[in-house]
């Protein structure tokens, strides 16, 4: 009897025991079979995906009418929205998604918004796209135009401290090259240079700077974004600013003179008379530099006679300063020499007098006709006359005067003696 209860419990035991892991597998599997029911049939999820695509628009209509397209980007980010099954989105990433700019309806010039396409790339990937931002893209229009255009530069002249001022200033580009859309390259009026110091400190040295290029317009405003500004020097160098270096000079009143060349030997400079309608200018050096006298131009002798002599000089022209400040701007100076002191004659040469020098190897040279046939020479009034002569007539073919015509110099028998005027040969080269 107490065998048979001892069965029958062992057998209670393994069926509660069977029944156990019958129930935990049959949860396991519910679980599963819910999950898998669940992805199958539940519903649609969304989610953002940011794609970022460079604006590279192109239009055979746009290309036919010779136009190029101008934004304010290079690249632009479209936030997307993609719906589908839940474990399928969680694998979208922006490689699968197109974005395309829709332009074929661009038939003429100016601002436009043009269409973005976003569509779900033909992966493997099912999902589709519910929304996007932005839907549109604005863009300009034009046909390239180009045009040059000075620098101009602008300062304050009030800069530099008293006793100062500004000498020529110095820019690394004078001329620039703009390109882009006609419209607006077209209603470009001028490019400017405005120069500012960094602190109120008046200047007494030379200043330099990198200054902005600003584009102007009489018409308005100027689309600056779709303009590119080249070094007109090279045209593929972009440029945003340009070096300027103001000079600054002391301003100092220095006497003004006129140089003398090609002075004979026997004739010193005090011989030579000189009066200026100016005595002094004011003009600006360095204050390192010793300026004693400001040499504003040269006379040669052989233009000088006995009597009074005029030449007038511009002072724009003067070498070796920065900048003239007096209010004068020509000089008269009178160069003389005693009359009393000089005699004159007249000395006949002819086309075989003259000896050729500074012919090309391989070239041959015949002088076919002189300016003139008589030389006026001056001398001293002490010597006499017959000693005066010409020794030799040269003609230098490598310094050509023009129209085949090459100056003529002299030797002369006294070195105290000089031709007057210019005098030249025409000469045939072959």
């Amino acid at each position: 009897m107490a065998k048979e209860r001892s069965k029958i419990r062992f057998s209670l035991r393994r069926m509660i025991y069977n029944d156990k892991y019958l129930i935990v597998t049959s949860l396991i599997l519910a679980i599963i079979v819910w999950v898998v029911t669940s992805i199958s049939i539940g519903d649609d999820e969304t989610r953002h995906v940011k794609v970022e695509m460079p604006l590279t628009l192109s239009s055979k209509v746009a290309e036919q009418l010779g136009m190029q397209f101008y934004t304010i980007r290079d690249s632009i980010e479209v936030d997307v929205t993609v719906v589908g099954k839940k474990y399928v989105i969680g694998q979208v990433a922006a490689d699968d998604i197109n974005v395309k700019f829709d332009i074929s309806k661009v038939t003429r010039a100016g601002e436009q918004s043009v269409p973005i396409i976003v569509t779900a790339s033909s992966g493997d990937l099912d999902f589709s796209i519910d929304s996007y931002y932005p839907t549109t893209i604005d863009a300009y229009f034009d046909v390239v135009s180009q045009k040059t255009l000075d620098l101009r530069l602008e300062y304050d002249e009030d800069m530099v401290a008293d006793g100062y001022a500004f000498g020529e200033p110095v820019i690394s580009e004078d001329k620039i090259l703009v390109s882009g859309p006609k419209t607006y390259v077209d209603s470009i009026d001028r490019a400017m240079l405005y120069v500012e110091t960094e602190d109120d400190k008046k200047l007494t040295e030379p200043y330099t700077t990198n200054c902005n290029i600003t584009l102007e317009s009489d018409s308005g405003t100027i689309e600056e974004n779709y303009i590119s500004i080249y070094s007109n020097s090279n045209q593929k160098t972009p440029l945003t600013t340009v070096g300027v270096t103001l000079p600054v000079v002391k301003i100092s009143e220095v006497p003004v003179e006129v140089s003398i060349e090609g002075v004979p030997k026997g004739i010193s400079q005090s011989d030579i008379g000189k009066e200026y309608s100016v005595d002094t200018l004011e003009v600006g050096f360095l204050d390192s530099a010793k300026v004693n006298k400001l040499n504003i131009g040269s006379v040669n002798f052989n233009k000088l006679r006995p009597g009074s002599n005029k030449f007038k000089f511009k002072t724009s022209e003067i070498k070796g300063i920065s900048a003239v400040y007096s209010n004068v701007k020509e000089i008269e100076a009178v160069i003389t020499l005693d009359e009393s002191d000089y005699s004159s004659k007249e000395i006949s040469i002819d086309v075989s007098d003259i000896k050729l020098s500074g012919l090309a190897e391989g070239k041959t040279a015949s002088v076919t006709g002189i300016s003139s046939r008589t030389v006026t020479v001056y001398y001293p009034a002490d010597i006499d006359s017959e000693e005066i002569s010409i020794e030799a007539v040269k003609c230098d073919l490598s310094e050509e005067s023009g129209n085949g015509m090459y100056q003529l110099s002299f030797k002369l028998s006294d070195s105290s003696a000089w031709v007057y005027g210019e005098y030249t040969a025409d000469v045939v080269i072959e």
